[in-house]
């Protein structure tokens, strides 16, 4: 919807309270989890938050009887976090499995 004439991300943002007020499924932004989440080939993803914390998130992720654990980062910076889990498994130390990630 972003593409079409007249739609920025403020006019998005009033037509998905509207559909929150009618109990209709919002539009999603091109930045967002659920999005990159089915583009890395999780289908239909079910996400509830778990909690919200200095921004970091950190979601229940429920898919065709799978469940994950989805974390995201708010904070460019903080992608260091997956940069040193990506080192300890290539040095044969146990980690949480990364699926994927995204930058």
């Amino acid at each position: 919807m972003l593409s079409w004439e007249g739609i920025d991300e403020q006019t998005l943002e009033k037509i998905n309270s509207i559909l929150a007020e009618l109990e209709f499924p919002q539009k999603i932004f091109p930045n967002s989890y659920i999005l990159q989440l089915a583009e890395m080939g999780v289908r239909n993803p079910v996400c509830s938050l778990i909690r919200s914390k200095a921004g970091i998130s950190l979601y229940r992720v429920e898919s065709e009887g799978k469940k994950f654990v989805l974390k995201v980062f708010d904070n460019q910076e903080d992608i260091r976090e997956i940069n040193n889990y990506r080192m300890l498994d290539e040095l044969g130390i146990r980690t949480l499995q990364l699926f994927k990630y995204t930058a």
